[in-house]
Parts: C-alpha cells; structure tokens; sequence
C-alpha cells in the first residue's frame, strides 16, 4: 500500500516520511484494513486536520475517528452477533446468499481477501476468499460486547 500510495503522491516511497509523522501512515494504513479507496479517504481527511506536512499522527487519528462516528451509528443491531461469529470462525467464511453478509460486504463492515495460489497454471488453487470485521468495526464497544457475548454463548454450548 505504501508503494501504491506513493505513486498516487507521484513520490518515492521513501520519500513518505516527509509527507507522514512517524507512525499515521502506518496508522491509516492499518485503520483501512487495506481497502485502498479507505486508505485515500483517510489521507485526504488527514490533509483537511494539518496545514503543513508532514502529516501528524494527530490528524491521521483524526481522520479515522470520523470513520468510527460513521461505523457506530449505521451498523443494525442484528449485525453485531454475525459480525463477532465471523471475527471468531477460524476459516472466517461467511454464508453464501446470506443478505446481512452482503450488505455488511458492500457496506465495509466487512472486507474481503483473496490469497493466491503457488500453483501458477492453476489459476483456482488457494484462491478463495475469506473475511474479516473491518479493524475500525474491530475497536467499538458493540463489537467488542458482541463478541463477549458470543464467545460465552460458545462456551455454552461446548
């Protein structure tokens, strides 16, 4: 993303320490769970909290915490629970055609990964997808009752 990020600047990626106090580039690029266009919005909401560069850890945090407003009033209390089931899932899938998970996908609750394969003639080997809660989804206090929650009603059950 660093690399990704720089050519987008039209800079080295060396050349990012000027733009980023230690620690916010690292920071937005951890918050984006490495969604590029989050990882722009971020950048370009952290512009909006410095009038110099480089960029301060203080506006990166700034900038992610509008995120975390967003995120904290727009996410159906019906989600919490799935949210921590999927946070939980060793094989983090999720239920194909479920309507919540697909929301949550277009939404950015949830993010989607696709590892590559070793096996460059076959072009399927290890390519399926799996998810993760968005990390800022991660940090609030729902999630993390949500998946209290679950984890004791999994203990429950044995």
């Amino acid at each position: 993303l660093q690399t990704l990020l720089a050519r987008r600047l039209g800079v080295k990626v060396d050349e990012l320490s000027q733009i980023f106090a230690l620690g916010a580039l690292d920071l937005l690029i951890t918050h984006s769970g490495g969604h590029v266009r989050q990882l722009m919005s971020f950048v370009q909401e952290s512009c909006t909290y410095t009038s110099d560069l480089p960029i301060s850890l203080t506006a990166a945090r700034r900038a992610i915490r509008q995120m975390v407003a967003i995120y904290s009033t727009s996410i159906p209390e019906a989600f919490w629970s799935k949210l921590a089931e999927l946070d939980l899932d060793p094989q983090q899938q999720i239920r194909n055609g479920d309507a919540d998970y697909l929301s949550m996908l277009h939404n950015l609750m949830l993010l989607e990964y696709v590892n590559g394969g070793d096996d460059e003639t076959n072009l399927a080997a290890e390519s399926g997808p799996w998810y993760a809660v968005h990390p800022i989804v991660r940090l609030l206090p729902k999630f993390l009752s949500a998946l209290e929650r679950v984890k004791q009603e999994q203990l429950e059950r044995g």
